[in-house]
């Protein structure tokens, strides 16, 4: 067993490293509002910073009432990190 507090610890060099973090959650559920996929999906192909702003006012949109005040919702936002983070870990190799 690894001992997380060790001194010489080196995360890098575990084989768990290159593994997808797994979650429990369906974030990609998330994603369908208002297409935020494919919006995200069509930013990574070009990296069109025009598309980021497109992005960013959706995900302003997906308000929410909690007890009676408007939120931003924060599954939308965990949604797309999820979706940024599985897609560097899919192409980093790619790189």
């Amino acid at each position: 067993m690894i001992d997380p507090f060790s001194k010489n610890l080196k995360v890098d060099t575990l084989p768990e490293i290159s593994l997808p973090p797994r979650s429990s959650s369906n974030y990609e559920n998330y994603l369908t509002f208002m297409n935020l996929r494919e919006d995200l999906e069509r930013y990574f192909r070009s990296r069109d910073k025009a598309l980021l702003k497109d992005i960013a006012e959706k995900m302003m949109q997906s308000e929410e009432i909690t007890n009676g005040r408007k939120r931003i919702n924060a599954s939308i936002f965990n949604a797309v990190a999820l979706f940024i983070q599985n897609w560097a870990h899919q192409n980093k190799s790619k790189s």
